[in-house]
């Protein structure tokens, strides 16, 4: 298990608690289904439930990027590693040819592949971005 699934499984055991807590709290006396809880305790609930589950930002392909992220790291330094490590090269076999041929892959293409992830359309949307933020700043 990496680090980060250790934290996100802290962390959901940490929001079962608060949220446990929550419901043992009295009733809120003015709001009706309210519970009468400390402002820090649901501060905390708030931002570890955002923290876990983020509201979409907008941009599609930055959250599906978001989600997958720590895997295509691991698929990434993978393929640096046996590469440079064993001079490992990604090949398809061609039986017109009888032998096997450089995939000719970029990583940045495969990793695309492997998470969904199209690399045009991740430009694209960083290109709305820095462009909503050029138009903000001005």
């Amino acid at each position: 298990m990496s680090r980060t699934e250790d934290l996100t499984c802290a962390l959901r055991d940490l929001v079962t608690e608060l949220d446990d807590r929550v419901q043992g709290l009295p009733d809120h006396p003015w709001i009706p289904g309210a519970k009468f809880a400390d402002g820090k305790l649901m501060r905390a609930l708030r931002y570890a439930r955002r923290v876990l589950d983020p509201p979409p930002s907008g941009y599609p392909v930055h959250d599906q990027l978001a989600r997958v992220s720590d895997g295509t790291r691991a698929v990434g330094d993978f393929l640096d590693w046996i590469g440079s490590a064993y001079g490992v090269q990604l090949c398809v076999w061609v039986d017109g040819q009888q032998e096997f041929v450089p995939l000719g892959l970029s990583r940045e293409t495969l990793i695309g592949k492997w998470s969904g992830i199209d690399p045009g359309e991740l430009d694209a949307e960083k290109q709305t971005i820095l462009n909503q933020l050029r138009e903000r700043a001005s």
